[in-house]
């Protein structure tokens, strides 16, 4: 017994004496046990509660980068560029309806760095600079333009009373052939046919002559 007990209770010559120390050494035992358990689990509590945190950590890192690229954003300089641009975006797709009509489907636009290109779509999707038109082509991407800019601006208007109501469109006819001026005279007629009023100062009398009212200014 004495080779069993070895040195983990002191030893004893009764040998009641050393049932009793083995005894109490087993409850000891069985106690330190519980407690170690009980340290155990809050241990991996702990380990789960910091994983928890750990990553509650990262989202709001996360969230705190976003808040501040947006408040970036929000700067009075960058959303009024961020503005500009949608707006060209807008202006460039609403306008390009009007300048493949316009054109025979050969030309669009597309703003890149807030500039407008033209898209020639008759000769292999080639983009340049508006500036590359010749003046009637420059007269029909403005007259788009103009066209786009008047159907765009009153859906941003507060009210019925901001809506725009009146176009002058100043000259820019004497560039056409004849073909193209027929297709531009459509497009105004039709323009003004949806309770707006548009006004055209021109010194072609075949345009003169197809308006319903005219003022003629003579010297």
């Amino acid at each position: 017994d004495l080779e069993a007990v070895g040195e983990l209770v002191p030893t004893s010559a009764d040998l009641a004496a050393l049932a009793a120390t083995v005894e109490a050494a087993h409850a000891a035992a069985i106690g330190e046990a519980a407690v170690a358990a009980r340290r155990v689990a809050d241990l991996e509590e702990r380990i789960a509660r910091r994983a928890e945190l750990e990553a509650e950590i990262e989202s709001l890192r996360e969230r705190g980068a976003r808040f501040k690229q947006l408040a970036l954003e929000l700067r009075q300089d960058r959303i009024v560029a961020f503005l500009q641009e949608e707006a060209l975006a807008t202006l460039a797709r609403a306008g390009s309806v009007h300048l493949e009509e316009l054109s025979s489907a050969r030309y669009r636009l597309e703003v890149v760095d807030d500039e407008f290109l033209v898209v020639d779509t008759w000769n292999g999707e080639e983009r340049g600079s508006v500036k590359t038109l010749s003046g009637g082509e420059s007269f029909l991407a403005a007259l788009a333009l103009a066209l786009a800019l008047s159907e765009q601006v009153p859906s941003l208007a507060a009210s019925a009373r901001s809506r725009v109501s009146s176009l002058f469109l100043d000259e820019g006819f004497g560039t056409l052939d004849e073909e193209t001026l027929q297709v531009v005279v459509g497009a105004v007629e039709v323009l003004g046919g949806d309770d707006r009023m548009v006004g055209v100062v021109t010194h072609v009398v075949e345009l003169a002559e197809r308006l319903p009212a005219r003022i003629v200014i003579e010297k």
